[in-house]
Formats: C-alpha cells, structure tokens, sequence
C-alpha cells in the first residue's frame, strides 16, 4: 500500500496551488490549531473505455487526471483540512454538482463530507483512500462521460478527551464535462462516522 503522506508530484503541486488559492494550509506544514494538515494523497487509477473501434483521444486520459485532481482538492478540504470545514453547507463542494443532484447533495451534503462530525474533531488524518475513475468515449471520439469510485478512510482526533473518530466514505460520482468544466450529475455515497477503541484496549 502507497503511504497518504508522500513527497509532492507534480500533481500534488498542482492540487497545493489551488488549495493555497482558497486560504488552505495543507500543503505549507503549519499546523491547525495543535495538528499539522496533512496533504491527501489518493492511490488512484485512470482507465478509458471506448466505444465500438473509437480511437480515443490522447487527452482522455489527462480528463480523468483533472478529475482525479478535483477530488483530490474536494476530499482535502472537504474531510482533511478543517479550514475546510468552517461553513457546514459547503458551497464549495455542492458547486461541482449540476440539476437534480445539486438539489439532491444540498439535503445530504454530510455523504459527501465530513458533515456534523466536524463539531467533534480537530483534524483528520487519512489511513486509506483510492480513487478510480473510468472514463467513456463516444464513436465520434469525444468524452461521454466519467465515473469516478472513491473510498476513503481517516481517523479523527477528538477536540475533547476520548477514543478517536473513525471516518469512512464511498461513493460513486458520475461526471460530465460542462461548460464551467466538470460536474456531477448523478452519484451515490456514504459517509459513516464511529468511535472505534485501538486494538488492545480495554473497555
């Protein structure tokens, strides 16, 4: 398994940039309140599906990469930095949604977030988190459509004295590219929040 906190690539760099642009401290080591920010580093894969004898296009394969890249800055901010969390509707994430699913996340915008469990935490650390995403080329060689799986799990330290919080998210988001860029118009997730004691402990 890759190590969540490794040295920056260039598509970390990126990421850092426009986390930096939005107030972050993720990538600058500076610690919030008493816990440095770590930067999330999914284990991602991009795959891209053709349809019939399409050739697809070479940049397929960097749509899938901006994605991946959009949310990684969403998880970021949305589970991993709380300078992220200061606004509990998260306008930031609900603007990658388009039609009925903006409506829909905007009801249940804590599937896709760190949600009421940031009254409770003072920082996230990720364990695990991977992302695939799979994107659909039409005949005509142009991008249909992408799908993105996403899984991520991290342990939260409580603000007050007690066992840490264990995070766990999936979920499946399905993109198409717009003219403000890339959006979800349909998904399902699930974001579940429990107090698991470290192995070995006694109750």
């Amino acid at each position: 398994m890759l190590p969540l906190s490794r040295p920056i690539s260039s598509r970390v760099l990126a990421v850092c940039l426009i986390l930096a642009a939005f107030g972050s401290a993720a990538c600058s080591g500076s610690p919030a309140g008493s816990d440095e920010v770590v930067q999330l580093a999914f284990q991602d894969s991009v795959e891209v599906v053709a349809a019939g004898d399409a050739e697809p296009p070479a940049e397929a394969r960097d749509q899938g990469g901006a994605i991946v890249g959009l949310i990684t800055e969403w998880y970021q901010r949305a589970f991993v930095d709380p300078a992220g969390w200061r606004d509990e509707k998260f306008p930031d994430v609900v603007r990658l949604f388009s039609g009925e699913a903006r409506t829909k996340v905007k009801r249940e915008i804590e599937s896709v977030t760190i949600g009421d469990a940031r009254d409770e935490v003072r920082s996230v650390k990720p364990e695990d988190a991977t992302v695939k995403v799979t994107v659909y080329v039409g005949e005509d060689g142009r991008t249909d459509y992408a799908v993105a799986d996403v899984s991520f799990h991290g342990t939260g330290a409580l603000k007050k004295e007690g066992v840490p919080l264990t995070i766990v998210q999936k979920a499946t988001y399905f993109f198409r590219l717009e003219s403000d860029g890339w959006r979800i118009f349909a998904y399902q997730a699930r974001s579940d929040h429990a107090q698991n004691p470290p192995p070995g402990a006694t109750s």
